[in-house]
């Protein structure tokens, strides 16, 4: 389906998945066009810098919150962030 959806044969599909092939920027784009994904959600874990990504996905998620819901947010970050530093140092 997805060799459908973006144009590209099914065998090159086949050696992308195996890592037998490089795949090339114009291929990238029209698997991510077939997916709706950007290509910044493909490779952004990849990507040495990568903040830009992470707080445009923060942004979507916080664009219709109340005032009340992000007040709540904060504190869980701030409870998550301190759990996770003292696990980090036990």
């Amino acid at each position: 389906m997805l060799a459908e959806k973006s144009g590209v044969e099914p065998s090159n599909i086949s050696h992308i998945e195996r890592v037998a092939t490089k795949l090339s920027l114009p291929t990238l784009v029209n698997i991510c066009n077939a997916l709706g994904v950007t290509l910044d959600e493909i490779v952004y874990e990849s990507l040495i810098k990568n903040d830009h990504i992470i707080c445009d996905i923060i942004n979507q998620l916080l664009a219709d919150c109340t005032s009340n819901e992000i007040s709540a947010i904060i504190e869980i970050v701030k409870t998550t962030k301190s759990i996770l530093r003292n696990d980090d140092n036990k």
